[in-house]
Protein backbone atom coordinates (compact mmCIF):
# COMPACT_ATOMS: atom_id res chain seq x y z
CA UNK A 1 0.00 0.00 0.00
CA UNK A 2 1.54 3.13 -1.02
CA UNK A 3 1.73 5.87 1.63
CA UNK A 4 1.44 8.74 -1.58
CA UNK A 5 -1.99 8.22 -1.38
CA UNK A 6 -3.57 7.76 2.19
CA UNK A 7 -5.41 10.53 2.91
CA UNK A 8 -6.59 12.03 6.30
CA UNK A 9 -8.69 14.39 8.25
CA UNK A 10 -6.00 16.12 10.35
CA UNK A 11 -7.30 18.50 13.48
CA UNK A 12 -4.31 20.60 14.95
CA UNK A 13 -4.75 22.51 17.89
CA UNK A 14 -2.75 24.57 19.84
CA UNK A 15 -3.14 26.00 23.63
CA UNK A 16 -4.20 29.81 23.83
CA UNK A 17 -1.26 31.91 26.07
CA UNK A 18 0.92 29.01 26.80
CA UNK A 19 4.02 30.78 27.54
CA UNK A 20 2.30 33.02 30.11
CA UNK A 21 0.23 30.28 31.70
CA UNK A 22 3.19 28.41 31.64
CA UNK A 23 4.64 31.37 33.60
CA UNK A 24 1.98 32.05 36.23
CA UNK A 25 1.62 28.05 37.33
CA UNK A 26 4.82 26.74 36.76
CA UNK A 27 6.04 23.56 35.58
CA UNK A 28 4.20 21.05 37.69
CA UNK A 29 1.01 23.25 37.81
CA UNK A 30 1.32 22.58 33.59
CA UNK A 31 1.84 19.33 33.85
CA UNK A 32 -1.06 18.78 35.96
CA UNK A 33 -3.31 20.69 33.38
CA UNK A 34 -1.69 19.53 30.31
CA UNK A 35 -1.67 15.44 31.56
CA UNK A 36 -5.84 16.45 32.19
CA UNK A 37 -5.64 17.69 28.67
CA UNK A 38 -3.80 14.69 26.29
CA UNK A 39 -5.56 11.91 28.85
CA UNK A 40 -8.40 12.47 26.48
CA UNK A 41 -6.49 11.95 23.48
CA UNK A 42 -5.00 8.58 25.11
CA UNK A 43 -8.84 7.72 26.15
CA UNK A 44 -9.93 8.15 22.63
CA UNK A 45 -6.85 6.01 21.34
CA UNK A 46 -7.30 2.78 24.08
CA UNK A 47 -11.54 3.19 23.08
CA UNK A 48 -11.07 2.93 19.49
CA UNK A 49 -9.05 -0.08 20.07
CA UNK A 50 -11.41 -1.57 22.35
CA UNK A 51 -13.89 -0.92 19.93
CA UNK A 52 -12.18 -2.22 17.11
CA UNK A 53 -11.68 -5.57 19.54
CA UNK A 54 -15.00 -6.18 20.19
CA UNK A 55 -16.46 -5.75 17.25
CA UNK A 56 -13.80 -7.39 14.87
CA UNK A 57 -13.93 -4.05 12.43
CA UNK A 58 -11.73 -2.27 10.55
CA UNK A 59 -12.48 1.24 8.85
CA UNK A 60 -16.00 0.51 7.83
CA UNK A 61 -19.45 0.70 7.75
CA UNK A 62 -22.35 -1.91 8.71
CA UNK A 63 -26.36 -2.23 9.30
CA UNK A 64 -27.26 -1.08 12.66
CA UNK A 65 -30.50 -2.56 14.07
CA UNK A 66 -33.04 0.15 12.74
CA UNK A 67 -31.57 -0.32 9.16
CA UNK A 68 -29.24 2.70 9.00
CA UNK A 69 -25.81 2.51 8.45
CA UNK A 70 -22.93 2.82 11.46
CA UNK A 71 -19.63 4.00 10.36
CA UNK A 72 -16.41 3.17 12.31
CA UNK A 73 -13.27 5.00 11.73
CA UNK A 74 -10.29 4.99 14.23
CA UNK A 75 -9.76 8.77 15.29
CA UNK A 76 -6.02 8.88 16.86
CA UNK A 77 -3.97 11.58 18.45
CA UNK A 78 -0.39 12.67 19.47
CA UNK A 79 0.67 15.95 21.46
CA UNK A 80 3.99 17.36 21.88
CA UNK A 81 4.87 20.80 24.18
CA UNK A 82 1.80 22.99 23.51
CA UNK A 83 0.31 21.13 20.69
CA UNK A 84 -2.28 18.41 19.28
CA UNK A 85 -2.96 16.91 16.58
CA UNK A 86 -5.77 13.97 15.90
CA UNK A 87 -6.06 12.54 12.33
CA UNK A 88 -8.15 10.00 10.53
CA UNK A 89 -8.22 7.94 7.37
CA UNK A 90 -10.46 9.87 4.99
CA UNK A 91 -10.81 6.77 2.59
CA UNK A 92 -11.74 3.15 3.82
CA UNK A 93 -8.91 0.44 3.22
CA UNK A 94 -10.88 -0.64 -0.35
CA UNK A 95 -9.78 2.87 -1.64
CA UNK A 96 -6.17 3.86 0.08
CA UNK A 97 -4.36 2.34 -2.66
CA UNK A 98 -6.15 3.46 -5.72
CA UNK A 99 -5.65 7.19 -7.81
CA UNK A 100 -7.67 9.59 -7.68
CA UNK A 101 -9.47 8.33 -10.73
CA UNK A 102 -9.69 4.73 -9.78
CA UNK A 103 -12.29 5.68 -7.15
CA UNK A 104 -14.35 8.44 -9.10
CA UNK A 105 -15.09 5.36 -11.03
CA UNK A 106 -15.76 2.76 -8.56
CA UNK A 107 -17.88 5.44 -6.22
CA UNK A 108 -20.88 5.27 -8.87
CA UNK A 109 -21.23 1.85 -8.08
CA UNK A 110 -25.06 2.03 -5.94
CA UNK A 111 -24.03 -1.32 -3.77
CA UNK A 112 -20.58 -0.71 -3.06
CA UNK A 113 -19.71 2.50 -4.03
CA UNK A 114 -20.02 4.16 -0.53
CA UNK A 115 -16.33 2.54 0.23
CA UNK A 116 -14.39 4.69 -2.51
CA UNK A 117 -16.27 7.91 -1.28
CA UNK A 118 -14.75 9.84 1.48
CA UNK A 119 -15.51 8.97 4.96
CA UNK A 120 -18.35 10.26 6.90
CA UNK A 121 -16.62 12.79 8.97
CA UNK A 122 -18.64 12.62 11.91
CA UNK A 123 -16.78 10.74 14.50
CA UNK A 124 -13.65 12.98 13.59
CA UNK A 125 -15.37 15.88 14.18
CA UNK A 126 -16.82 14.78 17.77
CA UNK A 127 -13.47 14.17 18.83
CA UNK A 128 -12.47 17.34 17.90
CA UNK A 129 -15.72 18.78 20.09
CA UNK A 130 -14.89 17.11 22.78
CA UNK A 131 -11.18 18.08 23.28
CA UNK A 132 -12.56 21.84 22.53
CA UNK A 133 -14.85 21.74 25.50
CA UNK A 134 -12.41 19.82 27.86
CA UNK A 135 -10.22 22.09 26.94
CA UNK A 136 -12.21 25.01 28.44
CA UNK A 137 -12.87 23.02 31.25
CA UNK A 138 -9.67 22.60 32.90
CA UNK A 139 -8.29 26.72 31.18
CA UNK A 140 -6.17 25.15 28.65
CA UNK A 141 -8.06 26.76 25.74
CA UNK A 142 -7.52 25.45 22.10
CA UNK A 143 -7.00 27.40 18.74
CA UNK A 144 -7.34 24.81 15.87
CA UNK A 145 -7.86 24.02 12.15
CA UNK A 146 -9.43 20.90 10.62
CA UNK A 147 -8.10 20.35 6.97
CA UNK A 148 -8.39 17.19 4.70
CA UNK A 149 -5.32 15.50 2.30
CA UNK A 150 -2.80 13.07 1.28
CA UNK A 151 -0.15 12.56 4.37
CA UNK A 152 2.50 10.41 5.72
CA UNK A 153 1.69 9.63 9.34
CA UNK A 154 3.79 7.00 11.02
CA UNK A 155 2.56 7.64 15.01
CA UNK A 156 5.18 4.84 16.47
CA UNK A 157 8.10 6.86 14.55
CA UNK A 158 6.58 10.50 15.47
CA UNK A 159 6.57 11.29 11.67
CA UNK A 160 4.01 13.44 10.53
CA UNK A 161 4.46 15.11 7.35
CA UNK A 162 1.92 16.39 4.23
CA UNK A 163 0.30 19.63 2.98
CA UNK A 164 -3.03 18.98 5.33
CA UNK A 165 -0.67 19.77 8.50
CA UNK A 166 0.87 22.69 7.07
CA UNK A 167 -2.54 23.94 5.87
CA UNK A 168 -4.28 23.86 9.59
CA UNK A 169 -0.73 25.22 10.93
CA UNK A 170 -1.11 28.11 8.84
CA UNK A 171 -5.11 28.16 9.07
CA UNK A 172 -4.72 28.03 12.66
CA UNK A 173 -2.13 31.27 13.61
CA UNK A 174 -4.50 33.10 11.35
CA UNK A 175 -7.56 33.33 13.77
CA UNK A 176 -8.43 34.77 17.01
CA UNK A 177 -10.78 32.76 18.75
CA UNK A 178 -11.22 29.72 20.98
CA UNK A 179 -12.47 26.90 18.74
CA UNK A 180 -11.46 24.86 15.39
CA UNK A 181 -11.63 26.69 11.53
CA UNK A 182 -12.07 24.59 8.70
CA UNK A 183 -9.80 24.82 5.81
CA UNK A 184 -10.47 25.29 2.19
CA UNK A 185 -9.51 21.51 1.77
CA UNK A 186 -11.91 20.16 4.52
CA UNK A 187 -15.28 21.32 3.06
CA UNK A 188 -14.89 19.52 -0.32
CA UNK A 189 -16.58 17.09 1.55
CA UNK A 190 -20.55 16.87 2.99
CA UNK A 191 -20.41 17.89 6.65
CA UNK A 192 -23.56 17.20 8.66
CA UNK A 193 -25.29 20.70 9.31
CA UNK A 194 -24.49 20.34 13.21
CA UNK A 195 -20.77 20.43 13.06
CA UNK A 196 -20.47 23.75 11.20
CA UNK A 197 -21.15 26.82 10.70
CA UNK A 198 -20.71 30.05 8.97
CA UNK A 199 -18.77 32.49 11.10
CA UNK A 200 -15.92 35.38 9.43
CA UNK A 201 -15.14 37.76 12.48
CA UNK A 202 -12.04 36.23 14.16
CA UNK A 203 -10.09 36.32 10.86
CA UNK A 204 -6.73 38.17 10.85
CA UNK A 205 -7.03 40.78 8.07
CA UNK A 206 -5.12 39.08 4.86
CA UNK A 207 -5.44 35.76 6.15
CA UNK A 208 -8.77 35.17 4.20
CA UNK A 209 -7.42 32.34 1.54
CA UNK A 210 -5.93 30.09 4.34
CA UNK A 211 -9.80 29.54 5.97
CA UNK A 212 -13.41 28.67 4.39
CA UNK A 213 -16.28 30.27 6.28
CA UNK A 214 -17.04 27.72 8.44
CA UNK A 215 -16.29 27.27 12.02
CA UNK A 216 -16.72 23.77 14.37
CA UNK A 217 -19.79 24.18 15.93
CA UNK A 218 -18.35 23.13 19.31
CA UNK A 219 -20.89 25.15 21.46
CA UNK A 220 -23.97 22.80 20.24
CA UNK A 221 -21.81 19.82 21.84
CA UNK A 222 -21.13 21.56 24.92
CA UNK A 223 -25.00 22.38 25.17
CA UNK A 224 -25.38 18.97 24.90
CA UNK A 225 -23.15 17.44 27.45
CA UNK A 226 -22.77 20.15 30.32
CA UNK A 227 -25.00 22.02 32.36
CA UNK A 228 -22.65 25.34 33.07
CA UNK A 229 -23.30 27.40 30.86
CA UNK A 230 -20.65 28.15 28.45
CA UNK A 231 -20.86 32.06 28.24
CA UNK A 232 -19.27 32.45 31.93
CA UNK A 233 -16.74 29.65 31.61
CA UNK A 234 -14.87 31.80 28.63
CA UNK A 235 -15.43 35.15 30.89
CA UNK A 236 -14.15 33.27 33.53
CA UNK A 237 -10.82 32.55 31.09
CA UNK A 238 -10.05 35.66 29.56
CA UNK A 239 -7.54 37.42 32.41
CA UNK A 240 -4.53 38.81 29.55
CA UNK A 241 -5.23 41.87 27.59
CA UNK A 242 -3.35 40.40 24.93
CA UNK A 243 -5.90 37.19 23.84
CA UNK A 244 -9.18 39.62 25.09
CA UNK A 245 -9.91 39.90 21.54
CA UNK A 246 -10.18 36.02 20.92
CA UNK A 247 -12.69 36.13 24.15
CA UNK A 248 -14.74 38.43 22.71
CA UNK A 249 -14.79 36.79 19.21
CA UNK A 250 -15.10 33.59 20.83
CA UNK A 251 -18.38 34.67 22.57
CA UNK A 252 -19.73 36.33 19.53
CA UNK A 253 -19.37 33.25 18.27
CA UNK A 254 -21.24 31.26 20.88
CA UNK A 255 -23.90 33.86 20.21
CA UNK A 256 -24.08 32.89 17.11
CA UNK A 257 -24.39 28.87 17.77
CA UNK A 258 -27.29 29.40 20.01
CA UNK A 259 -30.66 29.23 19.05
CA UNK A 260 -29.92 26.49 15.58
CA UNK A 261 -32.15 23.61 15.22
CA UNK A 262 -32.76 22.00 17.98
CA UNK A 263 -33.38 18.76 15.99
CA UNK A 264 -29.75 18.42 15.18
CA UNK A 265 -28.62 18.05 18.87
CA UNK A 266 -31.05 14.73 18.98
CA UNK A 267 -29.12 11.62 18.43
CA UNK A 268 -32.46 10.16 16.59
CA UNK A 269 -31.70 12.70 13.51
CA UNK A 270 -28.01 11.99 13.26
CA UNK A 271 -28.59 9.35 10.12
CA UNK A 272 -25.84 8.41 8.19
CA UNK A 273 -28.30 7.16 5.30
CA UNK A 274 -30.06 10.37 5.35
CA UNK A 275 -27.12 12.73 5.45
CA UNK A 276 -24.57 11.52 2.76
CA UNK A 277 -26.01 10.76 -1.08
CA UNK A 278 -23.27 7.84 -1.22
CA UNK A 279 -25.61 5.79 1.87
CA UNK A 280 -28.97 6.31 0.66
CA UNK A 281 -29.00 3.96 -2.33
CA UNK A 282 -31.64 0.92 -2.35
CA UNK A 283 -29.40 -1.41 -3.46
CA UNK A 284 -26.26 -0.75 -1.05
CA UNK A 285 -24.73 -3.40 0.52
CA UNK A 286 -23.37 -3.40 4.07
CA UNK A 287 -21.43 -5.93 6.24
CA UNK A 288 -23.48 -7.16 9.74
CA UNK A 289 -20.72 -7.73 12.30
CA UNK A 290 -22.02 -9.63 15.35
CA UNK A 291 -19.84 -8.86 18.96
CA UNK A 292 -17.20 -10.94 20.25
CA UNK A 293 -18.13 -11.54 24.22
CA UNK A 294 -17.68 -13.87 26.86
CA UNK A 295 -20.86 -15.37 25.71
CA UNK A 296 -21.29 -14.80 21.88
CA UNK A 297 -18.31 -15.83 20.17
CA UNK A 298 -17.89 -14.16 16.80
CA UNK A 299 -19.48 -16.54 13.69
CA UNK A 300 -17.75 -16.25 10.46
CA UNK A 301 -21.23 -16.73 9.05
CA UNK A 302 -22.58 -13.53 10.13
CA UNK A 303 -19.10 -11.30 8.51
CA UNK A 304 -20.29 -11.44 4.79
CA UNK A 305 -22.64 -8.91 3.02
CA UNK A 306 -26.34 -9.26 4.46
CA UNK A 307 -29.35 -7.74 3.62
CA UNK A 308 -30.23 -4.65 5.51
CA UNK A 309 -32.55 -4.60 8.60
CA UNK A 310 -36.07 -3.51 8.24
CA UNK A 311 -36.27 0.61 9.06
CA UNK A 312 -38.63 1.57 11.32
Amino acid sequence: MSQDHQWYFIGLFDVLGFEEKFSQIGLSGMAALYNALISDVDAMNAHAAELKELLNLDDEAIWTADGDAFVFNRVDGAYASDSIVLWAHAHFPEARALSHEQRESLASDPADGWMYHIVPCDRFLEACNKLLCHSLEIGLPLRGAVSMGPAIIDQQRRVFLGKPLIDAARAEKAQRIIGAAFTPSFVDQVIPERFSLSFKEHIKPGSEALLSEYLLDWPRHWRRTRSKELGSTVIELNKDPKFSAYYENTLSFIAACEGRNPQQDNPSHWSIRGTYPQFSSPEIKLRVRAVRGPFQPTSQANKGTEEPPPRK
